[in-house]
């Protein structure tokens, strides 16, 4: 992949650096505020409250984002922030080590698997022996394995019929990538799938931040690893183009954009999630967050690094 002037990377920092300044601080732990809903007698009530814990929607995916950005631009508030989630989610696998194991988190081996490389992405020595400390009390099966990330993919097909298609094209694509059997398996272009994702988008722009799916924009990245076709690239370059376009002409990058004051901030459909599918076109060395990967023994990946 081409970065092409470094636009992809320079607006994937600029959602980083909006995530850390509006991060919240509780000791030495670290948190955002989002908006969700609470059902009531006679409808739903909008609150604002503090992010979730979790890989796909929360803190963590937050904090996976802003270590994999500073990986590829050193930045002291962005490390001071990802040692703050860091922090969050030790004091979570604390938790979960003085329950029985039959009440611990099922999520708690894909969060640990994303402390660890956080931790080594962001240079914490100390947060990463915790980490590890802990994981090897609870004797965790440190999993790469983005449970949350595919099970947030299948609910999204499945509720909703005219995505479903969408996704179910690329899902069909990348498992005919795997079996060799590339050409069998393009019903649609690449560039009409990313133009029906893009025009799905704008029917609805509040659904996702800055008018994307990030999932779906991560499965056509995706789509052109598996095969080596430059046209799934071009087609998430469609997408990337329209969501910078967008965002611009709203005159208040990402935050204006998404129409409302605490937008959503995770990976599955939030600002970190569209940060990550823009970081990925800056990077080849950056993973999927739909591809499971083999784990590291030993410190792992210190760094990733900018195509040239």
């Amino acid at each position: 992949m081409n970065a092409l002037d470094g636009k992809y990377l320079q607006a994937a920092q600029t959602i980083g650096r909006l995530l850390v300044r509006d991060v919240c601080w509780a000791d030495d732990q670290c948190y955002w505020l989002t908006q969700s809903e609470i059902t009531k007698k006679f409808g739903t009530q909008p609150v604002v409250a503090a992010c979730s814990r979790g890989l796909a929607d929360g803190a963590c995916g937050v904090g996976l984002f802003l270590a994999r950005v500073f990986s590829l631009h050193d930045d002291s508030l962005t490390a001071d922030v990802v040692a703050g989630v860091s922090h969050l989610l030790i004091g979570s696998l604390e938790r979960s080590a003085a329950m029985p194991p039959s009440d611990r988190p099922s999520d708690d081996g894909e969060m640990a698997a994303a402390l660890l490389e956080m931790t080594n992405l962001a240079r914490l020595p100390l947060e990463q022996q915790s980490a590890r400390r802990w994981i090897t009390q609870l004797k965790l099966p440190v999993t790469t394995q983005p449970d949350s990330l595919s099970s947030a993919w299948r609910r999204r097909r499945d509720r909703d019929p005219s995505r479903g298609i969408l996704y179910s094209r690329i899902q069909q694509f990348h498992a005919a990538c795997r079996a060799g059997q590339t050409e069998a398996s393009k019903p649609w272009s690449p560039a009409d799938l990313a133009g029906e994702a893009i025009r799905q988008s704008e029917s609805d722009p509040n659904r996702f931040a800055c008018f994307a799916d990030p999932l779906l924009a991560d499965a056509l990245l995706l789509a052109a690893q598996l095969s080596g076709d430059s046209s799934w690239l071009d087609a998430a370059r469609l997408i990337a183009d329209h969501v910078l376009k967008r965002t611009t002409e709203y005159g208040q990058p990402w935050r204006g954009a998404v129409g409302r004051e605490y937008p959503p901030l995770g990976l599955s459909e939030g600002i970190a999630g569209i940060g990550h599918f823009l970081l990925r076109l800056s990077s080849d060395e950056i993973p999927s967050l739909l591809e499971p990967r083999t784990p590291t023994p030993g410190p792992g990946v210190s760094s990733y690094r900018p195509t040239t």
